[in-house]
């Protein structure tokens, strides 16, 4: 009988172990990873603003600027909508609101104008809690 106990115990530990691995923690790490990603975007595409007259160069990193805004707005949105109920509300305590900063995010990449860049750079930084000088 004690076998059968601890066998028991034993499959409730692992699936409820994997349900939170599932359902909780990889949710949230897929949620941090994006983030992380948008900072680091948002330093390498950081003079990619309009590449108007420019070279081919600076042409290829504004349309791959733009393209990967889009790609993490939806993809922050997606991963907003995955995560566990108590952790959006944690975010938005703390003051972290990723829909909004999506919607900069795609207003970025239709972006061209400098100084609206720059004020929309500061509202995906606000929104998702980045503090940094570096963009």
């Amino acid at each position: 009988m004690k076998e059968y106990i601890v066998v028991f115990v034993s499959i409730l530990a692992g699936a409820g172990g994997y349900l939170l691995t599932t359902f909780w923690f990889q949710p949230i790490l897929r949620y941090r990873e994006i983030k992380h990603q948008i900072f680091t975007d948002l330093i390498f595409y950081a003079n990619a603003i309009n590449a108007d007259g420019l070279i081919e160069l600076m042409k290829d990193r504004k349309d791959q600027r733009v393209e990967a805004n889009r790609r993490h707005s939806a993809e922050l949105r997606a991963s907003y909508k995955d995560l566990p109920f108590w952790y959006r509300k944690w975010l938005g305590r703390n003051g972290e609101d990723p829909m909004e900063a999506a919607t900069h995010l795609m207003g970025l990449s239709n972006t061209i104008d400098y100084d609206k860049a720059d004020k929309r750079i500061e509202r995906i930084k606000q929104h998702l809690r980045i503090y940094t000088d570096i963009v």
